[in-house]
């Protein structure tokens, strides 16, 4: 289901926005903030009559056309094409990678690449650009222009992206879940400054068996995957009683993975890629405590407390995990079939306390008040077909959305 490029514009201009009202929004949330700014800070609550409108700012098709890539279909012209490339690439390569307001604008196109649709989403700040996992490629937008930097190819399609904060010698790490049953973890900075499309480039590490060929169902037992899916990094000590006595606790920290298909979270060392501990199987009980099931355990967020918020794309809701005594249990489990339908990718707001859903099933972006347990209200657009992960950017103000079967990305303010 593909959408034409022409819309895009029209659904700018007629897309309905998000209406929030005071009396539904968490108290010292992201967007009651930007009310009392707009408003004053002296005027009461109660008697604002006034409603915030989340607005769709842009939509990039992430196609050869919506990111602008050039063309190189033309096999006379490759060849100096390509010499073009790596005067230019060998120029950025040479410079550092200064991040000042001029250096914005000199970005260089690195090689061919095709768009796609798009699984994932997630922000670098250190290199302040948003990537996008799509097709087995990673699109490099710059945060400001949103104007396409550089793509390159991994070995497989991508499940999931995430940014560890001085992940590799104080620089952020790349943290991959692959729809051939790995996880692997790569240095930032060695695939921003590549010069190739599908540079030949290590991982730190990896976890599981890489499968050839159709990668199809993965294996079952406990130090592989079957078809992990989204992944979420914890910075602090709360999960350190899993670490084991080998573990240096200084070093790394801990990383939770959806192994969907296995109907389990798996938790690894973010330093070296050991696996600490298993928990989770097949079911569809909603009941609270140490039994812990889940069908097919998709998108995964941690919330100000570190406890674990996990999507269940054919459980139809979210569950949250805590950890008790060095226990993981069920303490909540909110939604059902009625309220969504498959969601995949959740995000954390931790200025509104709210969890942001993506409803494949009902093509929205789910908003759930973390502090009432409440839906608030959700995100729609008319040429959304499959909305698959939702991100955060606290330092643009932006929220974005990607949606697999339009190949588009969504970015609103």
């Amino acid at each position: 289901m593909m959408m034409n490029p022409s819309t895009h514009q029209e659904d700018l201009e007629n897309s309905s926005p998000v209406i929030i009202t005071l009396d539904n929004i968490p108290q010292h949330s992201t967007i009651e903030v930007q009310l009392q700014q707009k408003l004053g800070k002296q005027a009461p609550k109660e008697e604002i009559p006034f409603s915030y409108k989340f607005n769709l700012k842009q939509v990039i098709k992430l196609d050869r056309k919506g990111l602008e890539i050039p063309n190189d279909d033309d096999d006379d012209d490759e060849e100096a094409q390509e010499e073009e490339d790596e005067e230019e690439e060998e120029e950025f390569d040479e410079r550092q990678v200064d991040l000042d307001e001029e250096a914005m604008y000199e970005r260089h196109y690195s090689g061919p690449i095709e768009g796609g649709m798009p699984n994932c989403v997630t922000i670098s700040h250190q290199f302040q650009c948003i990537i996008v996992g799509a097709d087995g490629q990673l699109l490099f937008l710059d945060f400001n222009t949103k104007k396409f930097i550089k793509g390159i190819r991994l070995h497989s399609s991508f499940s999931d992206i995430a940014i560890e904060k001085d992940g590799y010698r104080g620089g952020e790490a790349l943290i991959v879940s692959f729809t051939r049953h790995t996880v692997e973890k790569y240095d930032l900075e060695s695939l921003f400054k590549s010069n190739e499309t599908k540079p030949n480039i290590q991982p730190l590490w990896i976890s599981g068996t890489k499968k050839t060929g159709d990668s199809g169902r993965g294996f079952t037992d406990e130090f592989n995957y079957n078809w992990p899916e989204m992944i979420a990094i914890c910075y602090s000590n709360k999960y350190d009683s899993f670490r084991n006595e080998h573990d240096d606790k200084k070093l790394g920290n801990i990383l939770f993975v959806c192994d969907k298909w296995n109907n389990r979270i798996k938790i690894l060392n973010t330093f070296d890629g050991k696996q600490l501990k298993i928990f989770g199987e097949k079911g569809n009980s909603r009941e609270l405590g140490s039994n812990i099931e889940f069908r097919e355990p998709w998108g995964i967020s941690l919330d100000n407390q570190d406890r674990i918020w996990v999507s269940q794309f054919a459980g139809h809701c979210v569950k949250r995990l805590e950890n008790q005594v060095g226990q993981m249990v069920v303490d909540q489990c909110l939604g059902d079939s009625m309220i969504m339908y498959n969601p995949l990718g959740i995000f954390y707001d931790k200025l509104g306390n709210r969890l942001l859903i993506a409803d494949s099933g009902e093509c929205t972006i789910s908003i759930l008040d973390l502090e009432s347990g409440n839906f608030m209200d959700s995100i729609t657009n008319s040429s959304f077909r499959c909305v698959s992960d939702v991100c955060i950017n606290y330092e643009t103000g932006e929220l974005y959305v990607t949606d697999q079967y339009s190949e588009q990305l969504f970015i609103y303010e």
